[in-house]
Formats: structure tokens, C-alpha cells, sequence
């Protein structure tokens, strides 16, 4: 499935669609994870999902795209932080 950003809000792909292509990287973080999040669920018919970005090398996309990977790993980074030390209080 070719996609952006209208299927961060209402699509349910899980059990239709095991990849996707971003078309457009102007996603936040968190609209980007809720967009994955329509096909990749516990309950997917699929083992795997796999996600591609479209975009050329030597533009503002791709610098736009660099970017955005590293604020979501910073973000997953934080949030996993967060929940060890939830744990740990437990």
C-alpha cells in the first residue's frame, strides 16, 4: 500500500496489508508511529510488517526523513526509559 498521511486516522490494515510505502515525509513522529500502527498490531495476519519511504537523495525530503528517524529513536529511547523506571519503583 502506497500511503500518507491519511492513514494515521480510522484505517484498520492489519489483516490486509504486511507493507507500506510512505509517499510523504512531513509526518510527526507520533503520526508517523500511529500510521505504522494500523498495520503492524498483535493481532496481524502477517509475521512482519515492513515500511519504505519514498524519497530522492540530495533534497530537502531525504534531510526531512534523516531527521525524522532520529527524533523517533530518541522518542522510543525516552519512553522505554520511562517504563523501566516505572518497573523499578514496582
Amino acid at each position: 500500500m502506497i500511503c500518507s498521511a491519511q492513514l494515521t486516522e480510522g484505517m484498520n490494515l492489519h489483516k490486509v496489508c504486511r507493507t507500506a510505502i510512505f509517499e510523504s515525509n512531513g509526518l510527526s513522529p507520533v503520526m508517523r508511529k500511529q500510521a505504522i500502527g494500523r498495520i503492524e498490531r498483535p493481532n496481524s495476519a502477517w509475521s512482519g510488517v515492513t515500511i519504505y519511504d519514498l524519497c530522492c537523495t540530495d533534497t530537502f525530503d531525504e534531510k526531512l526523513l534523516e531527521l525524522l528517524e532520529r527524533h523517533i529513536d530518541f522518542s522510543e529511547k525516552q519512553i522505554l526509559e520511562l517504563l523501566v523506571k516505572k518497573e523499578e519503583r514496582q
